[in-house]
């Protein structure tokens, strides 16, 4: 069986793809950066003083408790459990939280009028050719694809205990992670994020400069480079990112097991393979 035809969680490295159409809006005039989250969603505390540029950059001091629900939800069914379940402590540090991306997406359903999914899928997705890559909401994924199974490790023991993303905990978590999909459809999403076929040259970097930590679903704390990891807590899967801001040298790697050999964690394992892509 081909690699291609495995589907992976994203995971949060679907965050950058939420951040592209949203800079799309920005860039359009359907939004701006100073926008605030009363606007669309009053019932989050401080709402009248996070802002778009905040959410992007995780200043916004939104924070959440995770949950897999009992049966897969809807899009609204997710934006509003997350509206109930978010919380914020009216400080604007970093601080990583999904419920960011989750109600940007729903930002971009309300201001488009259309689906998070319907966007992702006109916006990027088909543009894109990405068809290896499956939404998960609240109907079982329609794909003949095979499914990645996650494994755990116990010193010299491998593959042990052998099971199955939930996917009622993705569609929990639109526009963060619930994207099923391969190394090689996310790498055209990463080319295609700055040579105008989602953004221009100039919208990229104006997504990456709202933060001085994290920006547009990007960690941009090494100067000429843009990463991201992507996991999910009890789950043995990791998604992670680096490339150079041109993509010059690039490493993209997928992972179903944790540790790895030697006890190596995913985020440098990730690393490693940078640099063997950089100087090799």
């Amino acid at each position: 069986m081909r690699a291609t035809s495995v589907l992976y969680p994203l995971a949060s490295l679907q965050k950058s793809m939420t951040a592209a159409m949203i800079q799309q809006l920005i860039s359009a005039g359907k939004l701006s950066a100073s926008t605030t989250l009363d606007k669309y969603y009053p019932k989050v505390d401080h709402s009248d003083d996070i802002t778009i540029k905040q959410m992007l950059s995780m200043t916004s001091g939104l924070d959440n408790v995770d949950i897999t629900p009992s049966k897969a939800m809807t899009e609204n069914q997710a934006y509003d459990s997350m509206v109930q379940r978010a919380r914020s402590t009216d400080d604007n540090d970093f601080d990583y939280s999904d419920a960011n991306y989750v109600l940007l997406a729903g930002i971009i359903s309300k201001v488009t009028g259309q689906s998070y999914a319907q966007n992702l899928q006109s916006r990027i997705l088909d543009k894109l050719g990405m068809t290896n890559t499956v939404i998960v909401g609240s109907k079982t994924p329609n794909t003949k694809a095979t499914l990645a199974l996650g494994y755990d490790a116990k010193g010299s023991q491998n593959y042990l205990n052998p099971y199955g993303i939930s996917l009622a905990r993705l569609s929990a978590i639109p526009g963060a992670g619930n994207l099923l999909t391969t190394p090689t459809d996310y790498a055209k999403f990463v080319l295609g994020l700055q040579n105008g076929t989602i953004l221009t040259a100039k919208q990229y970097q104006q997504m990456t400069s709202y933060g001085s930590v994290y920006s547009g679903g990007l960690y941009v704390t090494r100067s000429g480079i843009k990463y991201n990891n992507g996991s999910f807590g009890g789950a043995d899967f990791h998604t992670g990112y680096y490339a150079t801001t041109g993509n010059y040298h690039m490493a993209l790697v997928f992972t179903n097991q944790t540790p790895l050999t030697n006890n190596l964690a995913p985020k440098k394992f990730m690393e490693l393979m940078y640099q063997v892509a950089k100087y090799y």
